[in-house]
């Protein structure tokens, strides 16, 4: 299905047509502007923001969720699974903290983020993203590494002008990948697609 992004409030999307979809971050944050939704986090952050506005969810629906953040002041000890995000709240807040004017997420707070919002872990605080960015704490983000090559995969298997004619082309670059994922360079060629049937 071929979805005009800037004309997504004239669809009417269920979250299953929505994630059969496959979309880049930058077109994530595309959607969420047009629907009026907060476009900071990750590429997780947003999936979900979209989905919840999907299904009606009234914390996203609207152009009060510009400003959905945490409704308490965040402190070292506050628990990621309180609300906590990775929007502008939270980067002002780690800024401040470091006496920056500006501060970036690193992936490993974005794998651990997502990590305790999944297991509701409720042991994880700011301060421990914080001990996390000051090397204190390591994190395996090799799993993570894993939908980071997929995405690269997809992305270029897209951008290759001979897959043009194929209808599904995430079904087709998934074959492809099932074939690379194991072995060392994990790269899309060209070369690749005399595997597909």
């Amino acid at each position: 299905m071929s979805l005009p992004i800037k004309d997504i409030k004239n669809y009417h999307l269920s979250q299953n047509e929505f994630e059969s979809m496959y979309f880049y971050k930058t077109e994530l944050q595309t959607i969420c502007r047009n629907l009026n939704l907060n476009t900071s986090g990750t590429k997780f952050d947003l999936n979900q923001r979209i989905i919840k506005y999907l299904n009606h969810d009234p914390q996203t629906n609207g152009p009060s969720s510009q400003h959905n953040g945490i409704t308490t002041d965040l402190k070292l000890s506050t628990k990621i699974i309180n609300g906590v995000k990775l929007n502008q709240q939270l980067r002002n807040f780690m800024a401040n903290y470091y006496g920056k004017e500006t501060f970036k997420f690193s992936k490993e707070m974005a794998v651990t983020f997502r990590e305790t919002k999944a297991n509701n872990d409720s042991s994880i605080t700011i301060q421990t993203l914080i001990d996390i960015n000051d090397g204190k704490v390591s994190v395996n983000t090799d799993k993570d590494d894993a939908s980071y090559q997929w995405n690269q995969f997809a992305k270029d298997f897209c951008a290759d002008p001979a897959t043009k004619p194929i209808q599904n082309k995430l079904k087709s670059a998934a074959i492809l990948w099932k074939l690379v994922k194991t072995k060392a360079d994990k790269r899309y060629s060209h070369n690749l697609l005399k595997y597909l049937p």
